[in-house]
């Protein structure tokens, strides 16, 4: 079983509906999963968690919320090195570039983006909605996922 946090900030809601859907998915697949507003998430425990999925809507001119979530994200980042994660969030406006620009951001401090960014267009339509869902399995099966990997690679060699 993954230790999984999924760490959100949201303006309208949208992005909480989406953390929503991710925990409910977890939980569908009898892992339970940590869902918190990032004002009530401490960036020392980051190490208490195998995996995290990280929502955030876009802010001003496609950035993400200034004021919590990127002081928490400038916290934790160092510390997700091979750590597996999931982004999403929601948008009113542009295309979401701002997921991507965090992505960058995180690979580049060696984090492991275990999915395409999850976004949605306002209200999660029932696409995202089962996106989020498809998130939800991969963030409990990640080790066991990165175990089958080794496996097949180390046998692949003999």
């Amino acid at each position: 079983m993954n230790r999984i946090a999924i760490i959100y900030w949201t303006n309208t809601g949208n992005t909480e509906v989406m953390a929503n859907f991710i925990k409910d998915s977890c939980e569908q697949e009898n892992n339970h999963a940590k869902l918190f507003h990032v004002n009530n998430f401490n960036p020392l425990t980051v190490n208490n968690y195998d995996v995290l999925a990280l929502g955030c809507p876009a802010m001003g001119t496609e950035q993400i919320e200034e004021q919590e979530f990127a002081p928490m994200i400038a916290k934790i980042e160092d510390k997700l090195v091979n750590k597996g994660v999931i982004l999403f969030g929601s948008y009113g406006w542009g295309k979401g570039k701002y997921l991507e620009a965090l992505k960058k951001r995180l690979l580049a401090k060696k984090a492991i983006i275990i999915t395409e960014n999850i976004i949605a267009n306002e209200y999660p339509n029932k696409f995202v909605e089962k996106q989020c869902f498809e998130a939800g399995k991969i963030l409990v099966n990640y080790h066991a996922q990165m175990a089958l990997k080794t496996n097949q690679k180390e046998n692949h060699h003999e």
